[in-house]
């Protein structure tokens, strides 16, 4: 395997195993660091509600956070981990076997905490033993989202590479698990679809949008690195040319250009867009539902077969960049 850059390997992880850089407070990343839930031996839901209790947790195989607790200590590592309030910032209205999902801080134009990820992989894992012939995703306020929250990335410089590692696993687990759902799930997308909004979108099936979305991965622009997918999936809807000026430039772009280059399926006038998110919902709604879990697998075997590989580098890509004095400039003018 080609080393990841700023990384070395090490054979005691097999093929996977990457060493921080020696200013990091750790080395080699254990098999026992994995995500216990990882394995396929465990559903998400079930893990994840065991540690929950109606929230969110971050928790290691060999580690433990107690859901009391306010600040989510890793008692047993020492590592501070992340637990959030995601219940009323993600709501959830079933309709005779429609699921409307919506992303709820307005005020923040819907930027997503991992929290919120993770709760919508968690409601997708119940959705699975439910009646449901679509889902829809949108967000509240005009917009569908400005990206990942960025309130705790400053605290990326202090923390244990690993619990950067674990802040973001099980977000990437959330998007699988969204991926994997064998119902048709429809974007709906207005306003912001940035980032990680926009990483998100790419794991819905079908993105219609109205005229007034713009479309971006900014995070190049605070020397960020892609964390979330959007490199390794969207070449494959929008060809690597235009999924590279994304990423490169950071530059936005429009509904119209979006609709060109097939990063969205249907676009709307913002008057008529709710009338043509239920047209669309009641279309696919109206086929078998063992149709869309078929032709979803159908699709998703003819994507490059080390995409799993490639989302688990992308982890320590970003943690790699978030060690670069440069972006840790960046991101602290961010906030001023």
């Amino acid at each position: 395997m080609t080393p990841v850059p700023g990384f070395a390997s090490d054979s005691s992880y097999g093929s996977e195993s990457l060493t921080y850089p020696s200013r990091c407070s750790s080395n080699v990343i254990p098999r026992s660091c994995r995500w216990s839930w990882f394995s396929r031996n465990h559903s998400f839901a079930s893990v994840m509600t065991a540690v929950r209790r109606g929230d969110i947790c971050v928790v290691r195989s060999f580690g433990r956070v107690d859901p009391r607790s306010d600040t989510g200590r890793n008692t047993e590592v020492g590592a501070t981990a992340t637990v959030a309030m995601a219940s009323d910032n993600v709501l959830v209205d079933r309709t005779d076997g429609r699921v409307d999902i919506t992303l709820n801080r307005p005020e923040k134009s819907n930027a997503m905490t991992g929290g919120m990820y993770v709760r919508l992989g968690e409601i997708f894992e119940e959705l699975a033993d439910e009646d449901v012939s679509v889902v829809t995703i949108r967000g509240t306020g005009g917009n569908f989202s400005a990206g990942v929250d960025m309130s705790d990335v400053p605290e990326w410089a202090e923390m244990n590479p690993l619990d950067v590692r674990d802040l973001l696993e099980p977000v990437h687990e959330a998007l699988r698990t969204i991926e994997a759902f064998d119902g048709p799930v429809v974007a709906a997308l207005e306003g912001h679809v940035l980032g990680g909004g926009l990483e998100l979108a790419v794991a819905c099936d079908i993105r219609i949008a109205d005229t007034t979305a713009q479309f971006g991965l900014p995070e190049s622009t605070m020397g960020l690195a892609m964390d979330l997918g959007g490199a390794q999936k969207l070449p494959g809807m929008i060809g690597e040319g235009m999924t590279k000026y994304l990423i490169m430039t950071g530059e936005p772009i429009d509904a119209d250009r979006a609709h060109e280059v097939g990063l969205v399926e249907e676009l709307h006038e913002p008057g008529a867009f709710d009338d043509a998110v239920d047209d669309l919902a009641a279309t696919l709604a109206s086929k078998p539902a063992y149709i869309h879990g078929l032709a979803k697998r159908q699709v998703h075997s003819v994507r490059p077969p080390n995409l799993d590989e490639s989302m688990s580098q992308a982890i320590h890509h970003a943690i790699a960049a978030y060690q670069e004095p440069e972006t840790q400039r960046r991101v602290a003018e961010f906030f001023e």
